[in-house]
């Protein structure tokens, strides 16, 4: 990823924040949630890094 984003430079990373979501009609597990959060997290750390604005929006913000 840090290739890619020094190779392809971007001014402004939009990221989905990370919610639950239902599962064969429950909602996700805490396990699973935690996977999306820390995923989300090591994003964020790697734009930092970068000197990459970001901004972290809601799912619905791109509907």
């Amino acid at each position: 990823m840090v290739e890619l984003l020094k190779f392809y430079p971007v001014e402004l990373a939009i990221l989905e924040a990370v919610t639950a979501a239902p599962v064969a009609g429950r909602v996700q597990g805490t396990t699973s949630k935690f996977g999306f959060g820390r995923g989300l997290g090591l994003l964020e750390g790697i734009l930092a890094a970068l000197r990459i604005s970001h901004q972290v929006l809601p799912p619905q913000a791109r509907k």
